[in-house]
């Protein structure tokens, strides 16, 4: 299992026939076998659930060409992966996110769509099994409409050399399922929101990058910590996709210091992080200086929500 805060961004893979990708890999079941099948080929699964990925891991302990990343494939998967890496996207009875507000989720969205077809190599492909025909049919129809996508096959109830828990759950209620494949047929490229995180324990990016404010001659520090303390479901945005909140705020100062951590809460199109702000106080030649930063115990991904969080803060300390 990897952790995306330890990995140089972009992934580089190399060294292997094809590499393949798993969206939601519940319990492991298809990637362990298809890893076991394919020992020359490297196999990536990202999965939202932990306690998924935990059970998942037992499974897959004995195999060596395996990479496991817990957390939101829409966003990781555009992030962390650069273009033309996967030869092979599988997502195996997803929930189909019926309901408007939902529409994000979908693998039929826009920005999933972008992703796709940046990240898959020409000529590879995406295969989306459900058991629900409405979903396989908007999905083949839409993603086969992006300028650099087309419909590969669409079947129903195609033989597989392993039919997962819940195919097997449905093949014997009666049930059909429809397997979609969409192959990238042109280049593409999308904009990703960084290229650069917060590694914990540290105070600047993986690029080199320090990321604070540095604020002088600040009233004193009784008058901010009242601010402080003011802040809870206080926050902001930017356009519709970008929002933060700050929530609690905690005391840990020392003989020397004065610091303050203040809980946070960013989202960028629908990818949620929890993180602490840190705000420091000091004397420095007589002045009174205030740090606000990322605290560097927390492993965040510098989005464009973490920096408004960042410059808000600041700005409020100081108004």
């Amino acid at each position: 299992m990897l952790k995306p805060e330890e990995l140089d961004v972009p992934i580089r893979l190399s060294g292997w026939e094809n590499c393949i990708l798993e969206i939601g890999f519940g319990n492991g079941e298809f990637m362990a076998f298809e890893a076991e099948n394919s020992p020359r080929d490297l196999f990536w699964g990202i999965e939202v659930s932990r306690s998924s990925v935990v059970r998942a891991i037992k499974r897959m302990i004995h195999i060596d060409n395996i990479r496991i990343i817990a957390g939101d494939a829409r966003f990781l998967m555009r992030e962390l992966f650069p273009d033309e890496c996967f030869d092979r996207v599988h997502m195996n009875f997803p929930c189909p996110w019926p309901k408007d507000r939902h529409l994000k989720r979908r693998v039929t969205s826009t920005e999933f769509a972008d992703t796709l077809a940046a990240v898959l190599k020409i000529n590879g492909y995406f295969e989306l099994m459900t058991d629900d025909e409405v979903y396989a049919q908007n999905t083949r129809d839409i993603l086969s409409g992006h300028s650099s996508l087309e419909c590969m096959n669409y079947e129903c109830n195609p033989q597989r050399a392993l039919k997962t828990k819940y195919e097997r759950k449905w093949l014997k209620m009666g049930r059909s399922v429809w397997r979609v494949r969409i192959k990238k047929n042109s280049a593409f490229t999308t904009e990703r929101l960084m290229s650069k995180f917060v590694r914990a324990g540290s105070n600047s990016f993986n690029g080199g990058e320090q990321m604070h404010i540095r604020l002088q001659d600040m009233e004193n520090e009784n008058t901010i910590i009242e601010k402080l303390d003011s802040l809870f479901d206080e926050g902001g945005k930017s356009g519709n996709d970008v929002h933060w909140v700050f929530k609690r705020h905690f005391n840990s100062s020392s003989d020397s210091e004065g610091i303050h951590l203040i809980e946070t809460v960013s989202s960028d199109a629908g990818f949620e992080q929890k993180y602490y702000l840190k705000v420091v106080f000091r004397d420095e030649d007589d002045k009174n200086i205030t740090l606000v930063k990322i605290d560097g115990n927390s492993s965040v991904f510098l989005t464009p929500s973490v920096r408004y969080a960042i410059s808000d803060l600041a700005k409020r300390m100081t108004s």
